[in-house]
């Protein structure tokens, strides 16, 4: 018959004499797992702030593709023109819609003014409409002219033309993206530094 393990007695320790029982980390143990969050940490947060900056600048792109298109759909469904604002100055843009001689504000979340973000630089570039406006001339055509403002527009017609325009922003890192509309019976588009077009 096999010999049986002899019985085990509370007052004698399951493991060898002479070791004592570990109940905790030691400080070693601790400090080197403190140093792998540490690493781990700086090696992410850095690459997070530029993932947060690209995506601020797809927010604001992504705004102002949006209103371009409900302000030209506007403008053709009510028989007004509407303006896509873009005042350089004080980082802002907004819609107003044609009413009488002036232009006024809309009174709904579409016509509230939207802020640029800290860290993006905005452009307003009007070389599409001045080339549209040379070519018109050119042609024996006459294209209303901007009036001189402190804020740039891009006006949208109920005909469906539109003011040629180029908002450039750049973020920190100096990573470019366009909303771009190249002239008057095109519609707004982003296009990013490599070159794709997202409508």
């Amino acid at each position: 018959m096999p010999a049986t393990p002899p019985p085990h007695h509370s007052n004698t320790p399951p493991f060898p004499p002479g070791r004592r029982r570990r109940s905790a980390f030691t400080l070693i143990e601790l400090l080197l797992v403190v140093l792998m969050i540490t690493i781990v940490v700086g090696i992410t947060v850095p690459s997070l702030k530029g993932v947060a900056a690209n995506s601020t600048v797809d927010e604001v792109s992504g705004q102002l593709l949006a209103l371009t298109h409900y302000a030209r759909s506007q403008a053709v469904a009510e028989g007004v023109a509407y303006r896509l604002n873009v005042d350089v100055t004080n980082r802002t843009y907004y819609l107003t819609k044609q009413d009488g001689a002036d232009f006024v504000e809309l009174g709904i979340e579409f016509g509230r003014v939207f802020e640029v973000p800290e860290g993006i630089d905005l452009v307003w570039d009007s070389a599409y409409l001045d080339q549209q406006q040379q070519l018109a001339t050119a042609a024996g055509q006459v294209l209303p002219d901007q009036v001189a403002q402190a804020v740039s527009f891009a006006e949208f017609r109920p005909s469906g033309r539109v003011d040629p325009a180029q908002i450039t922003l750049t973020d920190r890192d100096g990573n470019i993206t366009q909303v771009v509309c190249p002239s008057t019976t095109e519609t707004f588009r982003i296009v990013k530094p490599d070159g794709v077009a997202k409508l």
